[in-house]
């Protein structure tokens, strides 16, 4: 499989943890980037969801 210089160099900076923005990224490379993105934020916004509803204190205030 080949690889241009801007996918080498894409790779080689996720590696490394650096910023990739101002970058020009192929549409396939474009829609993984965003779809991990979404993963990261949904999934972390769903733990504070249910950290929220454990923390939660239950009233009862009707007797049986």
């Amino acid at each position: 499989m080949e690889q241009d210089f801007k996918s080498f160099r894409r790779d080689i900076l996720k590696a490394t943890n650096r910023n990739i923005s101002g970058m020009i990224l192929e549409y396939e490379e474009a829609m993984n980037e965003i779809r991990d993105y979404l993963q990261e934020k949904i999934s972390g916004e769903l733990s504070d969801e249910i950290k929220i509803k454990e923390e939660k204190e239950i009233v009862k205030d009707k007797e049986y």
